[in-house]
């Protein structure tokens, strides 16, 4: 998938390993960066495995991906047009684009 960020902090905490470290911790962090890798070489959200990956609920426009003690990844699809399936819920199978949002306490 392509991977973009919200704000220029969420991208700090995502490219610099020591920064990550400071705002959520050694093992938080690693396990970020370990997600990270596997968002970037998914192909949509549904193939990611580790970190229980899911919607938030199911008319949700925000999926989340677990990291240590009860951190989480929160993202948004970002692609051009957002592919909906017929009861209106996203199509997480054809999102192509996300946007991580913030990493917060779930």
């Amino acid at each position: 998938m392509k991977v973009s960020f919200s704000n220029i902090e969420i991208r700090e905490i995502c490219e610099d390993k020591e920064k990550a470290m400071l705002k959520i911790g050694l093992k938080a962090s690693i396990q970020l960066q370990n997600r990270l890798a596997d968002m970037f070489s998914a192909k949509s959200p549904l193939e990611l495995i580790v970190g229980r990956p899911a919607p938030i609920d199911k008319k949700s426009l925000t999926y989340k991906v677990d990291l240590h003690d009860g951190l989480a990844i929160l993202f948004l699809p970002n692609n051009l047009t957002i592919p909906k399936l017929q009861d209106g819920s996203v199509d997480w199978s054809n999102i192509t684009r996300i946007k991580i949002q913030e990493i917060t306490q779930l």
